[in-house]
């Protein structure tokens, strides 16, 4: 295992297998040797936390590499894909790294690419293909916790929007089942040392936790305020980030029984989240450049 914080070089190495019709005497072609790369470890002893969001593409590969080109690596510690970056089809494995990763050139190669599932990644045939894009078995492929330097992140999976829900996919997907799991298992989570001694906390998932005035609308929305909020506020969570409504929102604390600012980041936008002396700063740029949204939010 490797040690917190440490580089590691790698590069990736393969030759092509010509010929095994005969298994005593395979045939092997060219030999490939990629470039060698270096990326660091997560460490929580890092004086700062630097990361950028994506979410919502929806499948706009250009939109996509424009808003990665702007990214300055030597100050990004992570890559958070927050959701919707592919939209439901009957993609393949390669289809799935064409849209979520090759947008995004070589930044993958030296920062760390976690994901958060959006409601369109869990439509059409072969989404369990996702887990195989990004792999996390501990303790779930789309549910996890991880810390670099004063930040913990806790990153949840609603599921599916839609008022079907688990009837529209004949039992395939117990989405409800799935939450409530979820919530049994962030009960404990919360709770870890790490986590709980961390000097900022933040929870990051594709469908924001907001309530409604009008209560036959964003169902699945208001079931996560009810079912999740209070348990948030209990950890002492400083910030929500949240997709989804391909708008931008800030949710101010106390507006929706949220001890914690929520903030919603718009469609095919990428929002950069700083963690700096005693203070959060949230930046989110369009492809094109330009900044539509900045926030500074005070630690508790």
């Amino acid at each position: 295992m490797p040690w917190p914080g440490e580089v590691l070089s790698y590069r990736v190495c393969g030759q092509n297998l010509a010929d095994d019709s005969n298994a005593r005497d395979p045939r092997f072609g060219d030999l490939y040797k990629g470039d060698w790369h270096q990326v660091r470890t997560f460490d929580p002893k890092a004086p700062e936390c630097r990361f950028s969001v994506f979410n919502d593409v929806h499948n706009r590969i250009q939109w996509y590499e424009d808003l990665a080109s702007q990214v300055d690596s030597a100050s990004t510690d992570v890559l958070f894909l927050n959701g919707d970056i592919a939209s439901a089809a009957n993609h393949e494995l390669d289809e799935f790294v064409h849209l979520e990763i090759d947008p995004l050139g070589n930044l993958p190669a030296g920062i760390p690419v976690l994901f958060g599932r959006g409601n369109h990644e869990g439509r059409g045939n072969n989404v369990e293909l996702m887990a195989d894009v990004f792999p996390n078995s501990d303790p779930a492929p789309f549910y996890y916790t991880f810390r670099h330097g004063p930040v913990a992140c806790i990153v949840l999976d609603a599921g599916e929007t839609g008022r079907s829900r688990s009837i529209l996919y004949c039992g395939s997907e117990v989405y409800e089942d799935y939450l409530f799991e979820q919530i049994e298992w962030a009960k404990k989570a919360l709770k870890e040392p790490w986590f709980r001694k961390a000097p900022i906390k933040v929870c990051l998932l594709h469908v924001p936790m907001i309530d409604d005035p009008d209560k036959t609308k964003k169902l699945l929305h208001r079931w996560l305020n009810v079912h999740f909020v209070p348990l948030l506020n209990k950890a002492g969570i400083d910030l929500m980030i949240g997709a989804d409504l391909h708008t931008a929102m800030y949710c101010e604390p106390g507006t929706m029984g949220n001890d914690f600012p929520i903030i919603v980041n718009n469609e095919a936008r990428r929002l950069d989240f700083t963690y700096s002396h005693g203070y959060i700063t949230l930046r989110s740029f369009n492809p094109k450049g330009k900044l539509e949204v900045e926030k500074t939010i005070s630690a508790k």
